[in-house]
């Protein structure tokens, strides 16, 4: 009955799934300082432009979802000290808007001005903006052209901006005739941070003058609707997750009802480690985010993972070597910048890059570690923190490495044929470089140089006297952290695809010893958990600087004082319980029948062909050309590559189980014979009598 209920609940999670829509629009405005503002007071709820002595001071982003032909954002002033020799100018948003108020140059998105659209400010303080040349955009910036060596800023309130849009085309009765034609728009107001708002189910044609519709409070935190929305009769939703869960769902059910009353002697053994499991369900769990998640969310796990591909590198430094390292953000800013140059220059995508950002990376960080490598305790930090400074003021303020304000755009990242033009599309080849990262980092960890970098850390001096050229390793570890480095600059280029050294602080640096610190001692499991909870609780948590401000060193004192193994102590502790409680693994499968690889498998290829019918779906619903390639690349090409790989675990699961067979077959065999051999035989004389 159990079985019964879970396989009908499975089948009604699967048909209602495909009817949750994203019709609600939620939309992003924020600002960012471009310069240092001393007399700046910002305000809540306000959105500021701004200059000072003739030089950009502060830039304003805004999403336009659903922007088509027509459409017409409006944004009113309430403080102006605007100069009459000023400007205001759109720009094209290539990255995603992250967060809501005033972002850090770090989160703020990036911004190609190489076609300005001029905003034209009216009587009543309203500035429009025509978006005919912003259609299928992620956003706009609104950035200041000052004249001379003005300084004024312009703040807008965030309630009163509003999108004008075109009426849809409707089959109403034609007007009489003789009745002037007048344009038919439908104005919705763009809800501020915390807010979002639903398009009108019906569009009533005015005359004149748009309708402000009060913004609706959102049931959940708002995030940015970076993607274009579709506005009509066709909307464009992203794959329910649902959906995914429910066939995983029905191939486990699936898999109990064939293997369950299995006799246990017919179940192959074949071994399978807890932790190589954990690591294959969390590369699936990676791969098939993408097609669950909305532009922006994919934007900030993206980041979050760059941050862990850079924690990588000083993990090996700290808790392996023993080193110490404070330049490490401008390991990762130097790599970035070089990928960005060559990449702007000769339009090359930034992916075939990144083995350049490795190399720039193992470089700088072996200059970094030779002078290290001669000093102990207090001084190893001094000189590392000179290096990082060096490193600052040298190359992060040179015109023709970093740009005038920020580095030009980079090419389009692209793998032969394929052109990935969206965080989404552009997600797997970010998680596949993490895990080649982590696999990196694996073979490193179980080398003999891993082993020398665990001895030197322990005992240097007994490790010196065994044969082991103590500098040198500690001089590899520098340079080893300074690839890792590399990587993650080369993917922030190719991630982002706009830079600013506003981005790369010296500050950063601590971030990342911070997040090694809290992750102790081991492999980087505990640094994957500690770059979410300190890089992703800044980017998903409302006022998460905030939190991470204070929780951060707490949880560095706590783990200093009172658990040194940070949390990969944490992980082996619940581990080991975790194995206690659950029965080995030979004796679950012969009391479920569950053959690991077939499983897995099975789910695979299950969610493989999910994510093709839903990319088929979607890729139907929609006459906008990005996103049908969108849903190709993610749902098509990612799909039909899980089911491959899926078929494949199943065979190699099937070989298994002949495997296992013939050698159960070979064995009683063998036991038979012996068995004969065994047997006590007659004595001849007694067959002579007989």
């Amino acid at each position: 009955m159990r079985r019964v209920a879970v396989i009908v609940l499975a089948f009604v999670a699967l048909f209602v799934a495909p009817t949750a829509r994203a019709d609600e629009t939620n939309v992003q405005q924020a600002w960012s300082r471009t310069s240092l503002l001393p007399t700046f007071v910002p305000a809540p709820d306000r959105l500021y432009v701004a200059a000072d002595l003739g030089n950009e001071s502060a830039r304003s982003y805004i999403a336009v979802p659903g922007a088509v032909a027509g459409t017409q954002l409006q944004v009113l002033e309430v403080e102006s000290t605007l100069a009459d020799t000023a400007t205001i100018v759109a720009c094209r948003l290539t990255t995603p808007i992250v967060g809501t108020g005033e972002v850090t140059a770090e989160t703020a998105p990036a911004v190609d001005c190489t076609t300005p659209v001029p905003v034209t400010r009216g009587a009543d303080g309203t500035w429009t903006l025509p978006l005919d040349s912003f259609v299928n955009s992620l956003g706009v910036a609104l950035i200041t052209q000052p004249k001379g060596t003005a300084t004024y800023r312009v703040a807008f309130d965030v309630t009163k901006t509003a999108l004008v849009l075109p009426a849809p085309a409707t089959a109403a009765t034609p007007a009489p005739v003789g009745t002037p034609k007048s344009a038919s728009v439908v104005a919705t107001t763009l809800a501020p941070a915390g807010t979002s708002f639903t398009p009108a189910a019906t569009a009533t044609p005015v005359t004149n003058a748009p309708i402000e519709l009060a913004p609706v409070a959102a049931a959940r935190p708002v995030q940015n609707a970076s993607t274009p929305a579709q506005i009509g009769p066709v909307n464009v939703t992203t794959p329910s997750a649902l959906v995914v869960l429910s066939l995983v769902a029905l191939a486990a059910l699936a898999l109990s009802v064939r293997f369950g009353r299995r006799p246990p002697n017919t179940v192959a053994a074949h071994p399978i480690r807890a932790s190589t499991a954990g690591w294959l369900v969390a590369a699936a769990a990676l791969s098939a985010l993408p097609a669950t998640l909305d532009e922006t969310t994919v934007y900030k796990l993206g980041l979050v993972l760059i941050v862990l591909v850079a924690g990588i590198g000083l993990h090996l430094l700290v808790n392996w070597a023993g080193e110490l390292s404070l330049a490490h953000a401008a390991l990762v800013g130097l790599p970035a910048f070089v990928v960005a140059k060559l990449s702007s220059e000769h339009g090359v995508s930034p992916i075939l890059l990144l083995p350049v950002g490795v190399i720039v990376g193992l470089a700088a960080g072996a200059v970094v570690g030779l002078p290290a490598i001669r000093a102990r305790g207090l001084q190893v930090a001094l000189v590392t923190l000179a290096g990082g400074v060096a490193i600052d003021r040298f190359f992060f303020t040179k015109e023709w490495l970093v740009g005038s304000v920020s580095s030009p755009p980079v090419a389009t990242p692209s793998l032969g044929p394929l052109t990935f033009d969206s965080s989404q599309a552009l997600y797997p080849v970010l998680a596949a470089m993490c895990v080649i990262a982590i696999v990196a980092a694996y073979l490193i960890y179980r080398s003999k140089v891993g082993r020398a970098f665990l001895w030197i850390k322990a005992q240097p001096d007994a490790a010196a006297a065994f044969g082991i050229p103590v500098a040198r390793y500690r001089a590899l570890a520098y340079a080893l952290a300074g690839g890792f480095a590399g990587l993650a600059g080369g993917l922030t280029t190719m991630w982002v695809q706009r830079l600013t050294p506003e981005a790369f602080p010296l500050s950063r640096s601590f971030t990342f010893l911070i997040i090694v610190a809290l992750a102790g001692r081991g492999f980087v499991g505990g640094v994957a958990v500690a770059a979410l909870a300190v890089e992703g609780g800044q980017l998903f948590i409302a006022n998460g600087d905030a939190w991470i401000t204070y929780a951060a060193p707490i949880g560095l004192l706590l783990t200093l004082t009172k658990h040194p193994t940070g949390l990969n102590g944490l992980g082996r502790q619940l581990a080991a319980r975790a194995r206690a409680l659950v029965p080995t693994r030979r004796e679950s499968m012969k009391a479920t029948g569950v053959r690991p690889l077939l499983a897995l498998g099975t789910v695979t290829v299950a969610v493989g062909f999910a994510s093709i019918v839903l990319a088929w779906y979607h890729s139907g619903n929609t006459s906008q050309v990005w996103i049908q390639n969108q849903e190709l690349i993610l749902g098509g090409i990612g799909g039909l590559g899980l089911v491959i790989v899926g078929v494949g675990l199943v065979i190699y699961d099937r070989l298994l189980v002949a495997r296992a067979a013939e050698t159960e077959r070979w064995e009683r065999m063998f036991e038979a014979l012996a068995s004969q051999q065994q047997q006590p035989r007659r004595p001849l004389r007694a067959k002579v009598d007989a």
